[in-house]
């Protein structure tokens, strides 16, 4: 974006998608600062938020469309659709914004898929499943209440990197699964031209790189889950 982007530019494509997308949430950002002074520690503490965009949604809010001063996002939720029309979608939306909005450049491309993946609880043992997440010694007891994994992993040639995080979510008695989330977040610095196919050939590799984690990090037995 250029330095004298203002949120008065995103106006009109929200006026754009509103049909599609009728329901807005305003995107804010929230800075907070603390001035220290020698000898007296903390001397002044403020906090103070700052709208950038919004957040539009469709009327069953299973679309979301986030229009901001340093970006757009587009988000799917269930019913999951292939990647041939989330790619598309993805393409027609930016396009409308790109026309409206007309940014300088793209510094930036990513890819988060979030992955439920329902594990039968009894006898649950993860490294049936999963290959990339926290491992326990042995010796020490294997049943665990909660945990969260995290890593940062460069492809080959360090043009990504993928934020790999995993969690589960404890459920009750009465449940038989256990909702085990992967989270792959691929992204790309970049400098591009907003309106080029570069953009798109970029998002393909991407896409690529989070497939090639999804299917290394998961073993026979998980995919079969998804079928």
């Amino acid at each position: 974006m250029d330095d004298e982007f203002t949120l008065d530019r995103l106006k009109p494509v929200a006026e754009l998608l509103q049909e599609t997308f009728p329901q807005r949430e305003e995107k804010t950002v929230h800075h907070q600062s603390i001035k220290l002074q020698a000898n007296v520690g903390v001397s002044e503490l403020s906090t103070r938020t700052e709208p950038v965009g919004s957040i539009l949604f469709s009327e069953d809010r299973d679309e979301a469309v986030q229009i901001r001063v340093n970006g757009f996002t587009y988000s799917k939720l269930k019913p999951y659709e292939n990647w041939p029309s989330l790619r598309d979608r993805a393409r027609n939306l930016w396009g409308q914004y790109v026309e409206t909005v007309k940014p300088v450049k793209v510094v930036r491309i990513a890819t988060r898929y979030i992955n439920r993946i329902e594990l039968p609880k009894e006898e649950l043992d993860f490294d049936d499943y999963i290959t990339t997440g926290v491992r326990i010694g042995e010796g020490i007891p294997q049943g665990m209440t909660e945990f969260f994994f995290r890593a940062v992993i460069p492809s080959a040639d360090h043009s990504m990197h993928a934020v790999v995080s995993s969690t589960f979510e404890p459920t009750g008695d009465d449940i038989d699964t256990v909702p085990y989330i992967l989270d792959i977040d691929v992204f790309r610095p970049v400098v591009a031209d907003p309106s080029s196919d570069e953009v798109w050939k970029i998002l393909e590799h991407i896409r690529e790189y989070k497939n090639a984690i999804f299917f290394q990090s998961t073993t026979d037995k998980a995919k079969a889950l998804f079928r």
